[in-house]
């Protein structure tokens, strides 16, 4: 069996025991009960499990919610800025799926709510715009600012903009639930996307009680924002997040034990195949063990050995298909020079 890089999407699947981190990080949100807009930022390298994370945290937080009332309950949005190509398609889906999430409730005052988002959004004709100091400017340049600018004389301005921007603050806070929109795999976002959403959390979609989760390696964004912003994107970050929580490092032994359970089933699944437990014992620590941090790392392991087994199966030692595989994905070079020479 190969294996993917699919997130989990229980804790019946949690091989790493991040379970009560996903369960604390959903207590937290649970109880965070502000009427003002709050951002928390969940922070982990790629290959950390962030995806996973959140979907667990999901998942708790609809098991504790099941016997609340539905005026308490709160409101979970799920979006993926990266499955749109534009900043265009960015900000039209993000009210899209906003306002139908509103709809799906079966309560009237909720879809209000929704209605009134796709008029707000309407007001721009699903263009990008942020109040800045020079007026409402389009996410999108000089040029998209220019197209802005002539939609808006014809049937709008940026007075009409607040308007609709004030009736969904008004309807959300005459309303009791809290609202939490999980913004996943920012950092997988070009630069400028990146500081879009941003924008979109601090300015276009500032709402009250909203909670939003914004998720994603600090250090990419960080290095993004430094690119398309002025001056420090770490301290553009901080302006930002309110909540600032990084993902605790995976324990070594946890990673150990999942990459021997999956090499013994790969080994199981194939007869004849040469395995010198001394020397496994001596790769190991020095040539395996520094390069397996992630559960991603073992995946692409696990199916590179499983592809050299098709075909060299009872020809080479398991130990040192696991060895030649470790160069192949992290020196690829020296890889490529042994075969040659």
């Amino acid at each position: 069996m190969y294996y993917s890089d699919k997130p989990i999407g229980s804790k019946c699947d949690d091989q790493l025991g991040r379970n009560d981190f996903a369960a604390l990080l959903a207590q937290s949100l649970l109880n965070l009960n502000t009427q003002d807009t709050f951002t928390v930022g969940l922070f982990g390298k790629w290959g950390s499990g962030k995806t996973s994370i959140v979907n667990m945290m999901l998942s708790e937080i609809e098991e504790q919610q099941k016997e609340c009332p539905e005026s308490e309950k709160l409101i979970v949005v799920h979006f993926e800025p990266w499955n749109f190509s534009n900043t265009d398609q960015l900000l039209s889906q993000f009210f899209i799926r906003l306002s139908s999430e509103f709809r799906s409730k079966g309560d009237e005052r909720l879809a209000k709510i929704g209605e009134a988002l796709e008029t707000y959004s309407d007001a721009f004709d699903l263009l990008s715009a942020v109040p800045l100091a020079g007026g409402l400017l389009s996410f999108l340049g000089k040029k998209g600012a220019k197209a802005a600018g002539s939609k808006l004389k014809k049937g709008s301005d940026e007075k009409d903009i607040s308007k609709q921007k004030e009736a969904v603050i008004k309807l959300l806070q005459e309303q009791s639930n809290r609202i939490l929109v999980v913004i996943d795999d920012i950092d997988r976002l070009s630069n400028e996307q990146i500081r879009q959403v941003f924008q979109l959390v601090t300015s276009v979609a500032k709402f009250p009680n909203t909670i939003y989760l914004l998720v994603f390696d600090k250090d990419i964004v960080v290095k993004a924002l430094e690119k398309v912003q002025e001056g420090s994107g770490k301290d553009y970050l901080e302006k930002i997040i309110q909540m600032p929580i990084q993902i605790p490092d995976i324990k070594p032994a946890k990673l150990r034990q999942v990459l021997i359970d999956r090499l013994n089933a790969i080994l199981s699944k194939r007869e004849g195949i040469g395995f010198q437990q001394t020397r496994w014992q001596n790769l190991y620590e020095p040539c395996i063990a520094p390069f397996m941090d992630s559960l991603r790392t073992i995946n692409r392991l696990c199916n590179a050995v499983q592809f050299k087994l098709s075909s060299i199966a009872t020809e080479v030692d398991f130990v040192d298909i696991i060895a030649i595989s470790i160069l192949e994905i992290q020196y690829p070079e020296v890889y490529e020079w042994i075969k040659e020479h």
